[in-house]
């Protein structure tokens, strides 16, 4: 294929104009060989990344250090890839994540987001909600924020513990309290600090629950509202 780059195309078109006449390839043996040499990179990369994690070699750490653009393709090939993995081979990555009794080091929010959502790993999501709030995490926030599941108000209620992310938290959570007793409980816990009771009673109105929240205040006469 290399050699491939080399062949001078055989196929001109010619445009006139005034007073000249100019010449180019109909199309470049080059630039078609060097995409398949990219694309042939690209997959071997991929296979690469499948080999090391199934059989349990690749170093999660080392492998997304060094260079920030080598990085950054990388992170891209695993968050495409890792709807993929084997349930071991993810397990593989996320252990050595959560494993280690002291945390010096975590993937960017983006890998975070991609290895949590598709395990539901709960010590993986309790990692990525101490982790400085920016789009993605906020995104995956919104994502559980619409899910009417267990799992995603327990998350939301574990989110809420990191300051920057309490106030959507529990502004999301909010839309449940009618529907779930775990979430009820949870909300009116959080009502007795009179700031977040501001805030859950303006949610709890905004998504409609206006007659709920007045039965609420009548049930528990120690919350107050400023």
């Amino acid at each position: 294929m290399d050699q491939q780059k080399k062949v001078a195309p055989t196929l001109t078109y010619v445009e006139k104009g005034e007073g000249f006449q100019f010449s180019a390839p109909a199309y470049s043996y080059q630039i078609i060989a060097q995409r398949m040499l990219d694309e042939w990179h690209l997959n071997e990369k991929v296979m690469h990344f499948y080999v090391g994690v199934e059989t349990e070699e690749l170093e999660l750490r080392s492998w997304l250090s060094g260079d920030a653009a080598v990085v950054a393709q990388r992170e891209r090939l695993l968050i495409e890839s890792v709807h993929s993995l084997s349930s071991d081979g993810l397990q593989f990555l996320i252990n050595q994540i959560t494993a280690p009794k002291i945390t010096s080091w975590l993937p960017s929010t983006n890998v975070m987001v991609a290895l949590a959502s598709v395990s539901k790993d709960q010590e993986l999501y309790a990692l990525l909600w101490k982790m400085k709030a920016d789009g993605n995490i906020n995104s995956e926030l919104d994502r559980l924020g619409h899910q009417d599941s267990e799992f995603a108000h327990q998350q939301l209620m574990v989110a809420s513990d990191n300051p920057s992310l309490s106030q959507r938290s529990l502004h999301l959570l909010s839309r449940y309290a009618t529907t779930s007793p775990q979430v009820e409980e949870f909300l009116v816990g959080k009502m007795r600090n009179q700031q977040q009771a501001k805030l859950i009673s303006d949610s709890l109105r905004f998504y409609g629950h206006n007659n709920w929240l007045q039965q609420l205040m009548q049930d528990n006469p120690s919350i107050t509202l400023p």
